[in-house]
């Protein structure tokens, strides 16, 4: 069991027809041709591939798994594959019952599957399944405006995305090399850090009640405990069935480079630079336009945006 949750994991039965939905356009897949082929290969006649490089792709896959009543959806991609495709599955099923989710990663970071100890490749996680050699991890995706995912940012998260697909070569290397200059940036007020810092000024209300702050550095939210580079803020996740972990992050650069060792342990930072809190249901308020992030997406918000808690899924997780 997860510490804390009760009834989140569990152990799985019989594994039955499996659709499995590929981005083409994902790293994995664009540097090995061949690596859906192995998917269909391993799948052999327990299921389907489908490979969809477009929304609209994805929602007529949803269409057909839903007509074919599939158990077990698995997703072959990166975290933007995983929200796009999350997104598209949940809108074509609405109320119906939704199959088992696999993470088969296919990324450039796999932040998503990584942070809950998945770190096999989609092949080898497929044959897990098929072996039944799998548990359940009960989770809630958020619903982020019009989309779902695991991981909301806004603020220097979407800065820190902004300068990283700015390099045209995105790699955990390279992020953990952009958040080393922006650590040392923060110590000396460098340019780098502050544009990532630019304060990010909203009203956010929290299950009904403001926050008494209006000028962050960052907000942001999880229902999985990491970030990303091993970094765990979303550490009160598991706190609360139907809760998601939100932090608004109020101090400067040089504040909260000192508090990042702190965030990498995954325990709570000091309170006078945070607002640290379980929620429900979280609406933001900005006087202008903002970027922000979906499990490392960037998109835009005209000024307003509600974060909630969104469906709970199943997701098959490799077994202990």
């Amino acid at each position: 069991m997860t510490a804390g949750v009760v009834g989140r994991t569990g152990a799985i039965g019989r594994i039955g027809v499996i659709g499995v939905i590929a981005n083409p356009n994902s790293r994995v897949h664009r540097r090995d041709p061949d690596h859906v082929q192995q998917l269909v290969r391993v799948l052999g006649d327990r299921g389907t591939v489908v490979q969809t490089p477009s929304i609209d792709e994805v929602r007529r896959a949803a269409e057909r798994f839903r007509a074919d009543g599939i158990d077990v959806l698995g997703i072959s991609g990166g975290d933007g594959t995983i929200a796009h495709t999350l997104t598209g599955v949940l809108a074509v099923y609405g109320d119906a019952p939704l199959p088992r989710i696999a993470f088969l990663s296919a990324g450039t970071v796999n932040t998503i599957p990584r942070g809950l100890g998945l770190t096999l490749d989609g092949p080898a996680m497929l044959r897990r399944i098929l072996a039944g050699e799998v548990r359940i991890d009960r989770r809630h995706i958020l619903q982020i405006g019009d989309m779902n995912g695991f991981i909301f940012g806004s603020g220097a998260i979407a800065q820190f995305c902004e300068a990283y697909y700015e390099t045209g070569a995105p790699s955990a290397a390279m992020s953990a090399r952009l958040l080393a200059r922006a650590v040392g940036s923060a110590f000396v007020r460098g340019p780098f850090s502050r544009r990532l810092m630019a304060r990010f000024k909203a009203r956010v209300t929290v299950d009904g009640e403001r926050w008494p702050i209006d000028d962050f550095a960052i907000v942001m939210a999880g229902t999985v405990p990491e970030l990303g580079l091993g970094s765990r803020p979303f550490y009160r996740c598991d706190e609360r069935p139907g809760h998601f972990a939100l932090l608004g992050i109020h101090c400067g650069a040089a504040g909260l480079a000192v508090e990042l060792p702190r965030v990498f342990r995954g325990v709570g930072m000091d309170p006078r630079k945070v607002i640290d809190v379980v929620a429900r249901d979280a609406v933001i308020e900005a006087d202008a336009p903002f970027q922000f992030v979906v499990d490392g997406d960037l998109i835009r918000s005209e000024g307003t945006l509600r974060v909630r808690t969104g469906p709970l899924l199943e997701l098959l997780l490799p077994a202990a």
